[in-house]
């Protein structure tokens, strides 16, 4: 992360501690039910829920499915040290979830992952296919990835692209231009390709 996106995420897992860990939970945990449909079977095992935020996906998969061991996986130091043990610790989770500190492009699993989980975490990439290499690799044969990601249509032009990382956004009182963050703005068919 570069300095300004640094100085955003701190801001961020402030206000996440500000939140009461019986309100962490997202609607996005639905999608695993809409998984667990498509492919046929239970999510279960060995996983790491990577950009995990406030750990909200890994702690509600360790209390709702058959997981043996998830790696609440985040790059900022504030959320490993402080965020995630308070979120774990106040679900009870603490044998089955993980803090881990790092990054998704140097994962240190190898073949030892029944699946990934990212929420809002994999348009962070410099580069989809190191990404998604990190991550192919860190999969036991038959592991699979579940995503959900901002996406561009696939008929985004480069201009755009050039209007959309102009605009000025204001987070967490931040004014910033979309191009001077580590957003990336990837269209379906990158997403897929890399993938």
């Amino acid at each position: 992360m570069n300095e300004l996106d640094q100085r955003i995420h701190k801001a961020i897992h402030e206000h996440m501690m500000s939140i009461h860990p019986d309100q962490i939970f997202s609607d996005r945990v639905g999608v695993f039910d809409f998984v667990e449909k498509k492919i046929g079977f239970s999510i279960s095992g060995t996983g790491l829920d990577i950009g995990c935020g406030s750990g909200y996906a890994s702690i509600w998969l360790a209390k709702n499915r058959d997981i043996k061991t998830i790696y609440a996986q985040e790059a900022s130091v504030a959320g490993v040290e402080q965020l995630l043990p308070r979120n774990i610790t106040y679900h009870q989770v603490e044998r089955l979830v993980v803090p881990l500190p790092g990054s998704f492009d140097a994962l240190t699993f190898n073949e030892e992952l029944d699946f990934t989980v990212s929420f809002g975490a994999l348009h962070h990439s410099i580069c989809l296919f190191s990404t998604m290499n990190s991550i192919s690799k860190s999969l036991k044969d038959g592991g699979y990835l579940i995503a959900q990601e901002p996406v561009m249509p696939n008929t985004t032009t480069n201009q755009d692209y050039i209007n959309k990382y102009n605009i000025i956004e204001t987070i967490f009182n931040f004014k910033i231009r979309n191009g001077d963050r580590n957003d990336n703005f990837f269209r379906e068919a990158e997403y897929i390709t890399a993938a």
